[in-house]
């Protein structure tokens, strides 16, 4: 007794010890399963009312002489199992044994016939063990003739005789036990499709033959394309009779509504999505019209199985690509990855050689490279048009891994991800867009890459100060972000409210005159003056001005602060007096005069500050000028190119200033590198001067004291008025040519 005690007590002391370790879970952040559903509660596909329909029938179906077969058919994964599943549900009672045979679990076809009626006996065990015995007996008699069937001519005829005759003696002898028992055997095969040829043909024999028992009803789920391949593979004759003779009824699964597919996957992907994308995944699955040139398309998604194993997907990518992309490019990208994933792989090596730019410009969307070709049809030869990517599929089917028939629904992927342009439709690129070429490798690398400015930072700058938003930009930029920076600015059409409008121009500005990190000569990143023109629309203006003179103020501010040395301003200004649309825009603010009047502004300002002419110097004196178009008719008119006179007199003062530096760039090449040197004087001389007597005057009285090879280039000047002012051969020296900027090649 006191062990017996001892031994309870202990018992009792490491149950107590043992603590049981519960793993904590939160059910919605973990992936989704392809469960079949085993509850009607569960029937989303609203196939519960056929099951009832089928369990009925099958309750009143009792056959004493042999088995009754039912194959329920469709595709992978459009629920044969949930199906099957319904079924048990309404035929699970009593005077009625379900049986569940995974023939899939077999090595082989040799072990087919011994796991059915082991699982068979198995489950007859508990209401008749005589019946069970004599199933296991019936399976080795069986198996012993199935092996001295195929043995070699050693065996006796008499010995397989006497075998089949005890088979069949074993088998009535079976059947009657079943009638006597009263119970209805409900054999549940499912995912015959699993299997070899082989296997395949061996359990259609159980069902056929073997096990063709009284009171046995065969439930067999399958794909039956697949089934009458593996048949033709055995059997070169008649595959769909050969069905016929199995199944006494096929059931097709009814279809289901799509909009299914699309209620589900908003409800398990929005408890992931951002506000701004669970909108617009409203509006994706809704915009879903045969004129939609592009975009998600819900019905690509055939079944439940297919919709789990996109989420399971998308639920990876997205949280690295949150806020950086654009949801629908996304979405369709991750349906091209679930049907067809080495197509997807294709792309993500491969983009460059399959996509191009629709126009020079990078921030244009990317669209397929098309080929052209010749072929024969009617026996006439004409050209015909296909993407490089549809001929590369097309020519390597084999070792991609797919079918000369998928590239049909293939295409279509790729062309919802990347439209081509049409005549009615061209679809605007979103700046997070994958057609944006500077944000399509983020897609294919699921995150930013160093090279990628961040959508989430840049909207969180856009809320602060524009002295925070400046040094910000001063860092992006130093870090290359800056075709980023430009493209993010340019894609802007919505502002916050006045003071989000007013940093995105200060902000436009103040990048436009940062000098570019990717420029050998320091010059400046410049600006759109497009984009600058659409972002001062009237209906701006009205949503956050009431008197347009305050904008017209922060404008005017704007030109007034430029930075030297001017030239990305002065490039904006001449963008803008030459482009009329631009004009129009600019002109509820600034006229032409002020503009005028600033390029005169910035080159006197920039050549006071000088103590040498650099390129700067002549590029601003460039910008001095503007076009005006005079009519000469209804149809015709002339281009008049016109200088501001107020840009030689500073050139004229810059040079009496400067004069070592400003004579040697007064001359200029007329030749071409590598050829033979023809040297003039500039016109310019006679615009600054009048004439050439009056430059000559200012020459003479220049000394070496103050002007550098002076000799050198009156000696020059000396040979060029002799050949009447017309270009010559010359011979300068390198110190010379070193300062003279016009002269280098």
């Amino acid at each position: 007794m006191d062990v017996i005690l001892l031994y309870f007590a202990l018992q009792i002391i490491l149950k107590a010890l043992h603590k049981q370790h519960i793993i904590e879970v939160e059910a919605n952040k973990g992936f989704h399963f392809d469960n079949p559903i085993d509850n009607p509660n569960d029937d989303l596909y609203k196939r519960d009312n056929i099951a009832q329909t089928i369990a009925d029938r099958i309750k009143n179906t009792i056959n004493s002489k042999t088995s009754f077969a039912i194959g329920i058919s469709s595709e992978w994964g459009e629920g044969k199992t949930s199906l099957l599943n319904l079924l048990e549900f309404h035929l699970n009672e009593s005077k009625r044994i379900i049986v569940h045979f995974n023939p899939w679990l077999n090595n082989d076809e040799n072990t087919v016939i011994a796991s059915f009626f082991d699982e068979l006996s198995n489950s007859l065990s508990p209401y008749n063990k005589e019946l069970s015995s004599d199933l296991l007996k019936y399976s080795n008699l069986l198996q012993s003739i199935e092996s001295d069937s195929i043995k070699s001519i050693k065996n006796l005829i008499t010995e397989l005789f006497e075998k089949n005759k005890t088979l069949r003696d074993k088998f009535d002898q079976i059947n009657k036990s079943i009638k006597l028992s009263g119970f209805q055997i409900i054999i549940i095969i499912d995912d015959l499709d699993r299997l070899y040829e082989k296997e395949v043909l061996e359990v259609l024999r159980l069902i056929r033959n073997s096990a063709s028992f009284s009171n046995t009803v065969f439930l067999v789920a399958y794909d039956r394309n697949y089934l009458v391949s593996a048949i033709q593979k055995v059997i070169d004759y008649h595959a769909d009779a050969y069905l016929e003779k199995i199944f006494q009824v096929e059931i097709c699964l009814p279809a289901f509504e799509n909009f299914i597919i699309r209620d589900r996957l908003k409800e398990q992907i929005r408890p992931i999505l951002l506000e701004i994308d669970i909108q617009k995944l409203d509006k994706i699955l809704e915009d879903n019209t045969i004129f939609n040139n592009g975009g998600f398309n819900f019905e690509s998604i055939e079944n439940l199985r297919d919709l789990n194993r996109l989420v399971n997907s998308f639920i990876i990518s997205y949280p690295s690509l949150k806020g950086e992309c654009e949801l629908n490019d996304l979405m369709c990208l991750e349906i091209l990855k679930m049907k067809y994933l080495s197509i997807y792989n294709l792309l993500v090596k491969q983009h460059n050689r399959f996509l191009c730019l629709h126009s020079p410009n990078v921030y244009e969307d990317s669209t397929l490279k098309l080929v052209k070709e010749k072929i024969i049809k009617d026996n006439k030869e004409i050209e015909s048009e296909t993407t490089r990517v549809e001929e590369y599929i097309t020519a390597h089917c084999e070792d991609l891994g797919i079918k000369k028939s998928q590239i049909s629904d293939i295409m279509k992927c790729i062309s919802d991800i990347f439209p081509q342009p049409s005549q009615y439709i061209y679809p605007t690129v979103d700046p997070l867009s994958i057609r944006n070429p500077i944000s399509m490798d983020r897609y294919f690398h699921n995150g930013l890459l160093q090279s990628n400015l961040s959508s989430i930072e840049f909207a969180d700058f856009r809320k602060k100060g524009i002295h925070e938003f400046c040094n910000q930009i001063d860092i992006w930029v130093q870090k290359g972000l800056q075709n980023e920076l430009l493209n993010k600015i340019s894609k802007i059409n919505l502002f916050l409210n006045k003071k989000d409008y007013e940093l995105i121009l200060l902000g436009i500005f103040y990048l436009g005159e940062t000098t570019n990190p990717n420029s050998e000569t320091d010059a400046c990143i410049g600006f759109d003056s497009k984009d600058l023109a659409s972002k001062l629309r009237e209906n701006n203006i009205e949503r956050f001005y009431d008197n347009k003179d305050e904008l017209k103020e922060l404008l005017i501010g704007l030109f007034d602060n430029a930075k030297p040395p001017y030239i990305a301003i002065s490039t904006l200004i001449d963008s803008i007096i030459k482009d009329t649309n631009n004009i129009h825009g600019w002109s509820f603010f600034l006229s032409r005069e002020f503009f005028l009047e600033k390029k005169i502004q910035y080159f006197k300002q920039y050549a006071e500050t000088i103590d040498k002419i650099d390129l700067n110097f002549y590029w601003l004196f460039n910008y001095c000028s503007y076009t005006e178009w005079h009519s000469i008719d209804q149809n015709r008119y002339n281009k008049n190119e016109t200088i501001l006179d107020e840009s030689y007199e500073i050139v004229k003062n810059n040079a009496q200033r400067l004069f070592s530096n400003s004579l040697k760039n007064l001359i200029t090449n007329e030749g071409f590198p590598y050829q033979k040197r023809n040297y003039s004087i500039a016109n310019l001389v006679l615009k600054v001067w009048g004439d050439w007597t009056k430059f000559e005057e200012v020459l003479q009285t220049l000394t070496e004291d103050n002007v550098s090879e002076l000799e050198e280039f009156r000696l020059f000047y000396a040979k060029f008025k002799a050949a009447g002012y017309a270009p010559i051969e010359f011979q300068f020296t390198p110190r010379f040519l070193k300062e003279a900027l016009l002269l280098r090649d």
